[in-house]
Formats: C-alpha cells, structure tokens, sequence
C-alpha cells in the first residue's frame, strides 16, 4: 500500500515524538496547517517540503514519493552513542596501554607507542565526532 504525504509527515512527526504544534513552531506555520497536511487536505508546497526534509532528515523524495530508505533519527543517535563509546574505550584503554608500558625500553616499545598514539588520535575524532553530530542534530 502506497502511503500519501500527509501519511509520511505523521509517521516521521511520531517517529520524532513531537506534536503537531511543536511540528508547526519549527516550520513557522500553524498547527491546522500540520493537521490540513497530515489529513491529506492540502499538500505542502515545495518550500515547506525542504523545509520538512531538513528537519526530519530525509529527503524531498521520499517526503513526495516515499521511495527512500529513511532511518529514523532513534537509529542515528545508536550510532553516535556507539561511536562515543568506542571513543572513550580507546582512550581509556590507550592510556591504560601507555601507563603500563612506561619506563620500558624495549625494541618494540617504539612501535607500540606509535600504535598507542595512533589509538588516541582515533579515539579522540570519534568522541569529538560523536558530540559534534549530537549536537547539531539538537539544533
């Protein structure tokens, strides 16, 4: 079965868990406009379209058509907290490693540190990734 816009606004709207009036602040229209589209009344116009796309984070595509795999914004934080986790572990574990190793003058302590930094580096730009992309999607 093939859903219509208005079917698709009120499915990404729930996904998103807002209200139509929280909708309606966030596009700078009113709250009978959100409920004219999600009834099937009238349709968005191309503006409010984008509009839609941007804060829902789909595509115009898929807001006319529905022919877009979406994900929905819950699986998009699993990922950021995902990647924020990873992070800490490798610093955490990084440090740890570094710690341990201190003071021992080995062939292999050379490379090891040069793999210990390289770990941080990553570590450190997944954390930093990980609360940049959190709070964009907050704006």
């Amino acid at each position: 079965m093939i859903s219509s816009i208005g079917t698709r606004i009120k499915e990404l709207r729930k996904i998103k868990n807002i209200s139509q009036e929280e909708l309606a602040n966030e596009l700078s229209v009113s709250r009978q406009t959100i409920s004219k589209w999600e009834s099937d009344i009238v349709s968005p116009d191309i503006n409010n379209i984008e509009m839609l796309s941007n804060f829902f984070e789909v595509s115009t595509d898929y807001i006319i058509n529905g022919k877009e795999n979406k994900t929905s914004p819950k699986q998009n934080n699993v990922w950021i907290i995902l990647c924020f986790i990873i992070g800490i572990i490798a610093i955490i574990g990084t440090s740890i490693s570094m710690i341990i190793n201190k003071g021992k003058n080995s062939p292999l302590s050379t490379i090891n540190f040069s793999y210990e930094f390289v770990l941080m580096i990553i570590g450190s730009l997944m954390v930093f990734l990980a609360v940049f992309y959190f709070f964009k999607r907050k704006k």
